[in-house]
């Protein structure tokens, strides 16, 4: 079993936020990438590397996006994991994003 615990970047706002901060860091060795994609890219390989290796996976997520409706919650829907909240409360749940 993998216990994985992630930050998402944040949306761009502000100088402070991940999201600026990795731009910076992107910037600063000429490379063009949006942190949201990279960490999008990064975790999806990492959890199907530990899929293929026969784990079982527990995902705590401070996303900074809807999971109800996103490109992360389609890739993880694609990666076959399934949202415990929304599993139990359906659209009647809390919100994933405020």
């Amino acid at each position: 079993m993998r216990i994985i615990m992630a930050y998402g970047p944040n949306p761009p706002g502000g100088p402070f936020t991940v999201h600026a901060q990795q731009n910076l860091f992107f910037h600063s060795k000429n490379v063009n990438l949006c942190p949201k994609k990279v960490f999008l890219s990064d975790l999806c390989d990492l959890i199907k590397e530990f899929i293929d290796s026969g784990d079982n996976i527990i995902l705590l997520i401070d996303a900074n996006t809807n999971l109800k409706r996103s490109d992360l919650q389609q890739a993880l829907k694609d990666l076959l994991l399934n949202e415990a909240i929304m599993g139990r409360h359906v659209l009647q749940g809390p919100s994933t994003f405020h």
